[in-house]
C-alpha cells in the first residue's frame, strides 16, 4: 500500500466553537487533514514511516519476506546490501565479500526458506484451542439480594413447602427444578440458573453480535496481529439493513490514532484507512455537495497510485467504458481515512418557571450571546465531550475531500466519558514475530551458504599421480589410466599396480585413487547451524517440539515428558491467550453497551432485536435505564475445547458403567446420549449440570435403597428372633410333653410292674396255698389211709 504523503504541522481546528460550526464539512475536512498530517509526521501511535516495517514484519510472520535483502548482501560489498558499492571490490571499510566470492553466490536459488508459516499456524492453533463465553453479572446490591431470595425461596419450596402440601393434599408449587441439597443449589447458582432476565438479555445481545459478525472467521486475523504486532483492533458498526450492532476486523498497519496508552483509556482521534473505488463512494460524494468535475479532479490526482499506471492514457478521463457505460476514472481506487474525532461541545441551558411555579432548565439549541442574555434569566453552560465521525479522502495535492461528516449518533458513555467505536488492545513486550526477525535472517543466510556449498560440491573423482602414471599391460593388452577409469565406472572394478621400493622400504603410491568429494565437513556444519537456528526460533516463540508437531521419538524421553512440553508451551504463550480473553471481554462490553443504547432510542433496531432474542428479554432491558457498565461485571469464561469435551463425554460413559447398590447405574444410556448432544451444541454448562443432577439423583436412589435394605434386614432379624423364640417355646413344650409322656409311661410301667409283681405274688401265694392244700389233703388222705390200715387214730404230724 503506497499512501500519499502530507506535510506535517497541520493543526486541528479551534474546538471552542458552536456545535453548528462543527457540523460543517469544512470543520471535518480540517480534522481529517490534521489527523493524517500527524500520521505522516510521526505524531500518531502508528506512523507513516512504520508502515513498511509493519508490512515487512507481517511478511516475516507468513514466511514470505523479500529476498532482495539477501541478494544485495551476496551481490555487492556492503554487509547490509547497500547498492551504492556496485560491483567494486571489498575493502576494509565494507566488510563484504570479494568479487570472486560473490560470483560463487550468483547461480544459487534465493527462494525463501522459513519455518514461520508452520510456527505461526502452531500459535494460531494454540490460541484457537479454547474459546470464551461472555458472562454478565450485576453488581447492584438490590439485584444481588433479589437473586439470593429467589434461590433460597426455591430451596424452601422444594424441600419444605411442597412436601407439606403433598401430605395435606394441597396443590404444590410448580418449580423449574428440585434442588435436593444446598450443594446442588450452589451449583445451579454458579451455572447462572438464578440470573435475572436483563443479565441473560445482555448476554444474548453479545452472542447474537459475535455470531452475525463471524467471530470464528475473524478470530484468526485478530490472533495473527497479536503474534505479529502484539496488537488487536476492531470497529463496531450498525448493519445498514437491520441496525444490529456488529464488528469488523481492523488492520493495525492501517490504523491512524492519537493515543497515549500511559494515561489515556480512549484516543482523542482514531480511524483506519481503506481503499475504495470512486464508483463505490460516488453517490456519497454527490450527497456531500461535490459535483462531477470536482470528483474527476480528485480521481486524476490518484493516477500515480493505481497499480496499472502505464496502461492509463491521459485521454482515459475523457471517455466512458463501452461495457459498463461509466467513466474509466470511476474504477480508480482512492484511499479513505474513516475516522472519529473527540470534541468538546458547550451546551447552554436557561432556567424557566412554568405555570405551577416549578423551575426547570431548557436547552438553547442556538446559544445566546453574552450581550443578548436576559439579565432576569439564569443561564448555565455545560461542557460535554462528543464524537464526530466522517470519511476523509487522502490527497497530497490539495484534492482531499470529506463526506459523511456528522455527529456520531447513539454514543456510548462510560461514566461521563464517551467511547469510540474502535476497540483496541495492546500486549506489553515484543511480539513473537519481531523477536525472531534477526534469527530468520541468520537462518536464510545459513540456507544460502548451504545452497552455495551444494552448488560448488564436486562429484566423485580420481586423484592421478602423474609421476607414476603409465600404461598398464594386462593379458597382452595395454590400458592407459582413462581406460582404467572407464572400467571402474562401468563395473566397479578398480585395477591398480603398486610397486615396492627396496631402497626406501615403502610401497609406491597408486597412480589412480578414487575420491569421494561431495559437501564434506562444511555441509554438516551448515546443516547443524540451520537446525540450531530453528531450535532458537522455536524457543523464542515459546513452542516446544511436541507442539511443533515434530516430537523427539528417542528412547531417552521419559513418559509424560511430551505432556510437560505442552504445559511449558502453554505457559510461554499465556500472555497471548490472556490478551485474547481481555480483548473479547472489552469487545463484548462495547457491543452490549451500544446495542442497549440503540434499542432504547431506535424503534427499528428494537423491533429487530425483539425478533431474534424475544420481546420478554428486550422488555427486561427497560428496567436498567441509566445502568452503566461499572455496575455490571462482564467477564469471559473459558469454554472447554474438543479434547476437554471428549473427556467430559468419556466421564459420562464411565458413569454409565458404574453400578449402584440398587442394581442401576449413575447414568443411563439415554442420559449419555443427551450429554453427547449438549456437548455437540456447545452447551457445556448444561451438560455438566445434567450429569451432576443425574448423579445426585442416582446417589439418592442408592441411599434410599440402602436404607430400605437396612430396614428389611432389621425387620428380618426381628422376625427371625420371633421365630427363634417361638421355636424355643415349642421345643420346650415338646420337651415338657415328652417328659410328661415319659413320666406317664414310666408310671404305667411301674404300675404294670407292680400289678405283675402283685399278680405274680398272688399267683405264688395261690400256688403255695394250693400246694399247702394239696399237701394237707395228701396228709389227710395218708392219715386216713394209715388209720384205715392201722386201724388206729393217728395223732401228730405224719
Amino acid at each position: 500500500m503506497i499512501l500519499p504523503q502530507l506535510a506535517g504541522g497541520v493543526l486541528f481546528p479551534e474546538d471552542n466553537v458552536p456545535e453548528i460550526e462543527k457540523l460543517k464539512p469544512d470543520f471535518g475536512l480540517r480534522c481529517g487533514r490534521a489527523l493524517y498530517s500527524r500520521y505522516c509526521s510521526g505524531g500518531a501511535y502508528f506512523s507513516f514511516n512504520q508502515l513498511s516495517e509493519m508490512q515487512e514484519t507481517r511478511n516475516y510472520g507468513s514466511g514470505i519476506q523479500n529476498n532482495e535483502k539477501y541478494k544485495n548482501w551476496f551481490s555487492n560489498g556492503s554487509p547490509i546490501g547497500n547498492k551504492s558499492t556496485g560491483g567494486a571490490e571489498a575493502v576494509q571499510t565494507t566488510r563484504g565479500m570479494t568479487k570472486a566470492q560473490r560470483k560463487a553466490m550468483a547461480n544459487i536459488s534465493y527462494d525463501i526458506f522459513s519455518p514461520m508459516k508452520k510456527l505461526t499456524n502452531v500459535l494460531l492453533s494454540i490460541l484457537a484451542d479454547n474459546d470464551y463465553k461472555l458472562d454478565c453479572v450485576s453488581l447492584d446490591k438490590n439485584i444481588i439480594n433479589k437473586k439470593k431470595r429467589k434461590k433460597y425461596d426455591l430451596y424452601a419450596k422444594a424441600n419444605y413447602t411442597n412436601p407439606l402440601a403433598r401430605q395435606l393434599g394441597l396443590p404444590e408449587f410448580k418449580l423449574p427444578f428440585v434442588p435436593k441439597d444446598e450443594t446442588m443449589l450452589e451449583m445451579a447458582d454458579r451455572l447462572g440458573f438464578f440470573k435475572t432476565k436483563y443479565e441473560v438479555a445482555l448476554e444474548k445481545l453479545a452472542e447474537s453480535s459475535f455470531r452475525s459478525s463471524n467471530w470464528a472467521g475473524q478470530r484468526m486475523e485478530f490472533n495473527r496481529d497479536a503474534i505479529d504486532f502484539h496488537f488487536r483492533a476492531a470497529k463496531l458498526y450498525n448493519d445498514p439493513v437491520t441496525g444490529q450492532v456488529k464488528f469488523q476486523y481492523i488492520d493495525p498497519a492501517r490504523m491512524v490514532m492519537l493515543w497515549n496508552e500511559d494515561n489515556q483509556e480512549e484516543p482523542v482521534a482514531i480511524g483506519h484507512i481503506e481503499a475504495e473505488t470512486v464508483q463505490s463512494i460516488y453517490s456519497k460524494l454527490i450527497d456531500a455537495g461535490f459535483n462531477e468535475a470536482q470528483i474527476q479532479a480528485m480521481a486524476k490526482s490518484y493516477v500515480p497510485y493505481q497499480t496499472n499506471i502505464s496502461t492509463i492514457p491521459q485521454w482515459a478521463f475523457e471517455r466512458k467504458d463501452s461495457t459498463t457505460n461509466r467513466w474509466v476514472w470511476m474504477d480508480f481506487k482512492v484511499y479513505v481515512l474513516k475516522f472519529e474525532y473527540l470534541s468538546t461541545d458547550y451546551k447552554q441551558y436557561v432556567e424557566r418557571v412554568n405555570k405551577q411555579g416549578y423551575g426547570n432548565y431548557i436547552r438553547n439549541n442556538k446559544p445566546v450571546d453574552e450581550k443578548k442574555k436576559n439579565p432576569n434569566d439564569t443561564y448555565d453552560e455545560v461542557s460535554c465531550n462528543y464524537w464526530y465521525e466522517g470519511s476523509y479522502i487522502i490527497s497530497g495535492t490539495g484534492q482531499d475531500r470529506i463526506y459523511e461528516w456528522k455527529k456520531k449518533p447513539n454514543q456510548m458513555q462510560k461514566g461521563l466519558s464517551p467511547m469510540s467505536s474502535y476497540v483496541i488492545h495492546r500486549i506489553n513486550g515484543q511480539s513473537p514475530t519481531r523477536s525472531v526477525k534477526g534469527l530468520l535472517d541468520d537462518l536464510m543466510f545459513a540456507v544460502l551458504k548451504l545452497r552455495a556449498a551444494v552448488w560448488a560440491a564436486a562429484p566423485k573423482g580420481y586423484r592421478i599421480d602423474v609421476g607414476e602414471a603409465a600404461n598398464i599391460k594386462i593379458g597382452g593388452v595395454e590400458y592407459d589410466l582413462f581406460d582404467l577409469m572407464h572400467i571402474h565406472r562401468q563395473n566397479g572394478i578398480q585395477i591398480v599396480a603398486t610397486k615396492f621400493n627396496a631402497a626406501t622400504g615403502k610401497y609406491v603410491s597408486q597412480p589412480l585413487t578414487e575420491m569421494d568429494n561431495g559437501l564434506g565437513p562444511q555441509g554438516q556444519e551448515w546443516l547443524a547451524q540451520i537446525a540450531n537456528i530453528q531450535m532458537m526460533i522455536k524457543d523464542l516463540m515459546g513452542i516446544p517440539d511436541a507442539m511443533a508437531a515434530s516430537p523427539d521419538q528417542s528412547a531417552e524421553r521419559l513418559v509424560g515428558v511430551m505432556e510437560a512440553d505442552y504445559v511449558a508451551g502453554n505457559h510461554a504463550n499465556w500472555p497471548l491467550r490472556e490478551s485474547e480473553r481481555q480483548f473479547k471481554q472489552k469487545l463484548g462490553e462495547r457491543i452490549i453497551h451500544q446495542a442497549r443504547i440503540d434499542i432504547e432510542y431506535d424503534p427499528k433496531i428494537r423491533e429487530f432485536y425483539e425478533a431474534i432474542i424475544g420481546e420478554t428479554m428486550i422488555s427486561a432491558l427497560d428496567d436498567i435505564e441509566g445502568l452503566s457498565l461499572d455496575q455490571l461485571a462482564i467477564t469471559c469464561k473459558v469454554l472447554p475445547n474438543e479434547k476437554e469435551k471428549s473427556a467430559i463425554l468419556q466421564r459420562a460413559m464411565q458413569m454409565s458403567q458404574m453400578p449402584t447398590k440398587d442394581g442401576a447405574v449413575l447414568l443411563s444410556p439415554s442420559s449419555v446420549e443427551r450429554v453427547s448432544q449438549l456437548l455437540k451444541n456447545g452447551d457445556v454448562d448444561e451438560a455438566l449440570w445434567f450429569m451432576a443432577t443425574e448423579e445426585t439423583e442416582a446417589r439418592q436412589r442408592e441411599q434410599e435403597y440402602a436404607q430400605m435394605m437396612l430396614q428389611q434386614t432389621i425387620q428380618g432379624q426381628q422376625q427371625s428372633a420371633i421365630v427363634t423364640e417361638e421355636a424355643k417355646r415349642q421345643t420346650m413344650m415338646q420337651k415338657m410333653q415328652m417328659e410328661i409322656a415319659a413320666h406317664r409311661e414310666k408310671a404305667n410301667l411301674d404300675l404294670m410292674k407292680e400289678q405283675q409283681l402283685a399278680k405274680m405274688k398272688s399267683d405264688a401265694d395261690y400256688q403255695v396255698q394250693l400246694l399247702k392244700g394239696q399237701q394237707a389233703l395228701e396228709e389227710i388222705n395218708l392219715e386216713a389211709t394209715l388209720e384205715a390200715e392201722l386201724g388206729n387214730e393217728i395223732t401228730g404230724r405224719v
